[in-house]
């Protein structure tokens, strides 16, 4: 089950899948590879923290990335975010993480949302023109 289903059947009732709750994959660090739909409109905290997921595609649907949400994703490379807000900490300890692509729909980007990355590119999709809050990329951009 999971994310990787955009429905889900419980006692004859279909649901659509529409976000990952808290803690949803803390810990499972076997978990390399992830495909998030696009009726997922919340990614919330802690969702995937302390993972292994190396790469990461959020979906414009997504309006929210929580606090924590991928913390301590020691083995993520790159991530694309196609639009939301990206909560505190949201990629804190990514210490891997060396490209972000901000999508046309990402609105805000909080304090300490990129702390402790080692990011050499973000690229900046069309229109993209998000609020960064003070300290967003706080010790995040690798020295060349």
């Amino acid at each position: 089950m999971g994310i990787y289903d955009v429905t889900v059947t419980y006692n004859g009732k279909t649901y659509t899948v529409e976000g990952v709750w808290n803690n949803a994959f803390k810990y499972c660090t076997g978990v390399t590879s992830i495909t998030i739909p696009n009726t997922v409109t919340t990614i919330n905290q802690s969702a995937f923290s302390v993972t292994g997921i190396t790469s990461i595609e959020i979906p414009s649907s997504v309006t929210t990335i929580g606090q924590d949400a991928f913390n301590s994703c020691e083995s993520l490379k790159t991530a694309y975010i196609g639009g939301g807000t990206i909560q505190s900490s949201a990629f804190y300890y990514a210490t891997k993480l060396e490209e972000v692509t901000l999508g046309n729909n990402v609105t805000e980007i909080q304090s300490v949302a990129f702390d402790d990355c080692n990011i050499k590119t973000v690229i900046i999709e069309g229109n993209a023109n998000p609020t960064v809050n003070a300290n967003a990329f706080e010790r995040a951009l690798a020295s060349t």
